[in-house]
């Protein structure tokens, strides 16, 4: 499946709690919500294929669920578009929170690892395929 049918947020660590000591994190593991985040963007003519193989479609069908797979694809990347500025704009005033409550010696080696992160989603925009480095430094 698409990474964009799933709405989990594959930086959201799972120790983040609210004041009141509720876990934040969505209930999926940090393994499962990368697994789900940065799979591939979908490939209509491989999924026409492992369709057509599973249950035997004809061309006909061939034709109409590729069209309607199309469609859809059109369709999350208009959404995905228009909500890639408020999920910045969210990841921004995070940051400067985060900033806020770090010491002046912390607040350094939090841009570089924000620098590393963003280098990581970088290269996952490139080569989908790419997993995370694990230990970025």
């Amino acid at each position: 499946m698409p990474w964009y049918l799933f709405w989990e947020w594959p930086s959201a660590p799972s120790d983040i709690r609210s004041p009141t000591g509720a876990s934040l994190a969505p209930a999926r593991s940090r393994s499962r919500r990368l697994r789900l985040f940065l799979q591939p963007r979908p490939n209509p003519p491989r999924a026409i294929a492992h369709l057509t193989t599973e249950l035997n479609l004809t061309p006909d069908q061939q034709k109409q669920i590729g069209d309607i797979l199309a469609d859809m694809q059109h369709r999350y990347d208009v959404v995905h578009d228009q909500m890639n500025p408020e999920f910045e704009q969210i990841r921004e005033q995070g940051h400067d929170q985060i900033r806020q409550a770090l010491t002046p010696e912390q607040r350094p080696k939090f841009e570089d690892f924000l620098r590393r992160v963003t280098e990581d989603r970088r290269r996952r925009a490139i080569n989908p395929s790419a997993v995370p480095s694990a230990n970025p430094k």
